[in-house]
């Protein structure tokens, strides 16, 4: 006789916050609770998987959760209680979502997460190549600028936009790169595989330690140490991979190694099958469409 309901403020899915997905999945949710007299409510805010998520990026949702439950329908009220409350526009508090738009046709109705996926994609390997388009790198590098406009206007929220917007500098440099490599090898073009060394690897040796920095100021501020070092744990071995496969381009410009095995053949697309990271990325979870699988 004591029903009780307990939804979700979508943070679980890697770096970036899910608050256009929460509000579409949690309002039939609570319009179904309205409708059959449930009147506990819970909201879940889960750490799947390292924890990743900032919990005050998910304000949006969850401020727009507790004003709907209470009766408010009109969205543009609820956004100017927002900005009223927390000094930043909804809009703009919602920029970080955007993280997770490309390559993404039911953005907001489809919780796909490439700015994870994508961000730990082997450039070699390439099993995560099969969602992605270069152009998406571009995306990346305007959503960066917006991030760190916000960053300098908000002060109070600086170290959130900042660390989304350093990786989102960051996919614009990585989002493509499996992609631009393979052809390049494939084609033989050496000066095109120099010019992606220079462009791309090079400057990610910059940015993902940066980012690294700005995600730990993050994590600082909200939570307690424990936990960190997993994310020290993925993201070195992913500077130490961006490290390697350079090294390894630049001998085969050079003429020092014959041969990359990894990029002689076509990618094979992995929509639908299992696929889990090895384990010394510590057990990271991989999210495809339609498939969830994790160590």
């Amino acid at each position: 006789d004591e029903i009780w309901f307990e939804g979700g403020i979508w943070g679980w899915r890697g770096m970036a916050p899910y608050n256009n997905f929460s509000v579409n999945t949690m309002t039939p949710a609570l319009d179904a609770c309205e409708k059959n007299g449930a009147e506990n409510i819970i909201m879940c805010m889960w750490g799947d998987d390292g924890n990743e998520c900032s919990r005050y990026s998910l304000l949006p949702a969850l401020y727009y959760v507790a004003k709907y439950a209470r009766g408010e329908r009109d969205m543009e009220e609820i956004k100017r209680g927002f900005e009223k409350e927390f000094g930043v526009p909804y809009d703009t508090f919602c920029l970080i979502d955007e993280l997770n738009r490309p390559d993404n046709p039911d953005f907001g109705r489809r919780d796909m997460n490439p700015s994870k996926y994508m961000l730990y994609s082997d450039p070699f390997n390439g099993f995560r190549d099969c969602f992605a388009t270069e152009e998406s790198e571009g995306f990346y590098a305007a959503l960066a600028e917006k991030l760190y406009d916000a960053a300098e206007k908000y002060p109070e929220w600086r170290e959130l936009f900042k660390s989304h917007g350093s990786l989102s500098e960051l996919l614009s440099k990585k989002y493509g790169l499996g992609i631009k490599t393979r052809r390049a090898y494939r084609a033989g073009d050496k000066t095109a595989i120099s010019r992606i060394v220079s462009e791309c690897y090079e400057p990610l040796l910059t940015l993902i330690p940066d980012y690294l920095e700005s995600f730990r100021a993050v994590w600082d501020k909200e939570n307690k140490p424990f936990g960190f070092d997993l994310q020290d744990i993925r993201i070195g071995g992913l500077i130490q991979r961006i490290k390697s496969c350079r090294d390894r381009l630049i001998g085969y410009i050079e003429g020092r190694i014959d041969s990359i095995p990894e990029l002689c053949d076509e990618a094979l697309p992995a929509e639908d099958i299992h696929i889990r990271y090895g384990k010394w990325r510590s057990g990271a979870y991989l999210f495809t469409p339609n498939v969830f699988q994790g160590i």
